[in-house]
């Protein structure tokens, strides 16, 4: 068997190795494509409320998350009140409840309501539960 036959098998083995290591380490990183979001259909816009009557609605909404070469699940449930004159005056996460108090959450909260708008900014960090809760809210209020 010549040299270049038996090194270069080494060398295809190798590159092969390479290449599967990396592809594990890109898939357990989380890195996801900035199309995947899209995917997920962000909503946007002004809240939905004309012609909902005054009272507390609930809704849940349940998105994949990238955890390495697996997903996790997130899922929001949330009530979210109408006031008489149509507006959004609170939104309370029912599950999972830890959210509800979570103080780098609240924002995203307070700014739907203040904006009477799912255009808002995700949180950083927790991005894929930013969009399911804004898709909960959502829910909620197309009951």
């Amino acid at each position: 068997m010549s040299g270049f036959v038996k090194y270069g098998r080494y060398r295809a083995l190798a590159a092969g190795i390479f290449l599967l290591a990396m592809a594990i380490m890109i898939g357990c990183s989380g890195m996801v494509p900035a199309s995947a979001l899209d995917l997920i259909g962000m909503p946007s816009g002004s809240l939905k409320v004309a012609g909902v009557a005054a009272g507390k609605y609930e809704g849940d909404y349940e998105v994949a998350v990238p955890a390495g070469i697996f997903a996790a699940f997130r899922k929001f449930r949330v009530a979210v009140n109408v006031t008489a004159d149509e507006k959004v005056d609170s939104i309370v996460i029912l599950d999972p409840a830890l959210m509800n108090d979570a103080e780098f959450f609240l924002p995203i909260r307070d700014e739907v309501i203040e904006k009477q708008s799912l255009d808002v900014d995700v949180v950083s960090g927790v991005t894929y539960s930013s969009i399911a809760f804004v898709k909960a809210v959502e829910r909620a209020l197309d009951h």
